[in-house]
Formats: C-alpha cells, structure tokens, sequence
C-alpha cells in the first residue's frame, strides 16, 4: 500500500513547474512583449572580429550572418538570391575586424555576384538587395543617394549607387562628360552603369552611378581641372610677359623713331645751310 504522501509529491512538483512555465517573460497575457532591441555600434564592435571560414557558402547565408552580426535588415527576393549558382567560395578563413570592412566585403560579394545594395527608405538599418539583371534594375539608378563629391569619396570602396555633382574650374563640363565615357564603357553592370553629364559652358558635370566608380572619374576629374588650372595660370603669366616684351618693344621703337627723327632735322638744317 502506497502512502498517501507519496502520491502527493509528483502532483506537488507538476504543479510548481506549471507555475515556473506560466511566470516565464512573454508568456503572461497583460504583459506586452517588447520590440527586438536593435545593436549599438558598441555592441557591434564589441563582438568582432567576425569570422568567415574557408569553403563555400551560399550568398544568402552571408547575407544572413552579416545582417545579424550588424544589427542589419537586408531584404530580398528569395528567388533571385537562392539559386545554386550563387555560391562563394573562400580559399582561405577571413577577420574582419570592424563593420566598416564587413559590409564593404558584403557589399563586393554582391556585386560580384551581380547584386547591389539600395536604400530602404530613411533608415540607416534596413536595405534592400537588388538583381542588376531583374525586373527591378531600374531602381538601382532612381534609388541612388545624392551625396557630394568628397562624401562619395569616403564611402569609394562601398557599393552603393550615388549621385554628385563636380564643380570645374577651367574645363568644359561636356568635354569632360564625353572624355570620361571611355573609361568607365566596360565596367558597367546591368543598372549600374557610370552616368555622366555636363551642365552648360561652366557649370558642374554630374556623375551618377557605383560608389567606386563615380570616386574614380571624381579623381580623374579634379586632376585634369586642376592640370588645365596649371596651364591656364602659365599661359596667362607667358601672356603677361609677352605683353611687357611688347611694351618694351613700343617703347624701343618710339624711341629710335625720336632719334631718327632728330636726325632727319639735322640733315635738313644743313641742307638749308
């Protein structure tokens, strides 16, 4: 014969767990549950480096462990990202040491793979993945962000698309335009294409394509403006001295002029004599 208080320690323990169950966080019906809280830059940094193993992974996953580890939300069409022939592999395992590299990385994978991060409206933490051969590539151009031309240039290694105007000094902003296109006419991509236009006789050129792209005709922009500066400033100085060479001259001239003059007034005084 079993004693009554035996029975009753199983039914004592059963009903202390349901009670743990029922106090746990979120599981209480007047208690709200909370929104995901969101890293900060502090908390990002403080769990690097990240690490990426040798092998082959798919995009997605990189997509996903990046996104987590940033405190990201990168938005995609599965069925553009999934298929096989998406798949990177790595010779050797990578650290990266803070999240600057680790996007930038994310950012080149996909470009590789021909994918382009765009912005998702205003907020910094949400992005979203585009096929630069997808029905949506046309929203790679219109989605670009319009940044100055040195906020392109600290941002030159991400792939983003960006707009920004050039400021030139001594060239023409369509002669520029037109020089540049054949630099960048085999690095397009689909929508992602380097732009370029001059606006009037001395107003700015406009660039408009890749992050990389568009730092590298701001560069090559500033070094021929700055080159036909340069030249202007020596061809003005070269002017300049030609002018005081001409005066001198004038002055030469005028003054053998009086001297042959005098002399001419002489010979006639003697003649009359």
């Amino acid at each position: 014969m079993t004693h009554p208080a035996a029975r009753l320690v199983p039914i004592a323990f059963a009903s202390f767990a349901m009670a743990c169950c029922l106090a746990l966080p979120g599981q209480d019906d007047g208690q709200e549950q909370r929104a995901p809280t969101r890293l900060t830059p502090k908390q990002i940094a403080a769990d690097l480096p990240f690490r990426l193993d040798a092998g082959e992974m798919h995009l997605t996953d990189l997509v996903n462990r990046v996104a987590e580890q940033l405190g990201r939300n990168y938005l995609y069409d599965p069925r553009e990202l999934a298929p096989d022939q998406n798949l990177i592999t790595l010779q050797t395992a990578m650290l990266f040491d803070d999240p600057d590299g680790l996007e930038v990385f994310l950012g080149r994978m996909l470009w590789s793979k021909g994918f382009v991060r765009v912005p998702f409206g205003n907020d910094e933490k949400t992005w979203e993945i585009l096929s630069l051969q997808g029905p949506r590539r046309g929203e790679v151009a219109s989605r670009a962000r319009q940044m100055t031309a040195d906020q392109v240039l600290a941002i030159r290694e991400h792939y983003l698309p960006v707009q920004c105007a050039v400021p030139l000094a001594n060239l023409h902003p369509q002669h520029a335009a037109n020089a540049l296109r054949p630099f960048f006419a085999s690095s397009s991509n689909g929508g992602a294409q380097l732009t370029t236009m001059g606006l009037g006789d001395e107003g700015p050129i406009l660039l408009h394509g890749l992050a990389p792209q568009v730092a590298a005709a701001i560069d090559l922009v500033r070094d021929a403006d700055a080159a036909a500066t340069k030249q202007s400033t020596n061809l003005e100085q070269r002017i300049d001295a030609l002018s005081k060479q001409l005066h001198e001259l004038v002055q030469q001239v005028a003054a053998l002029r009086a001297t042959a003059s005098k002399g001419d007034d002489a010979a006639r005084r003697n003649r009359d004599d």
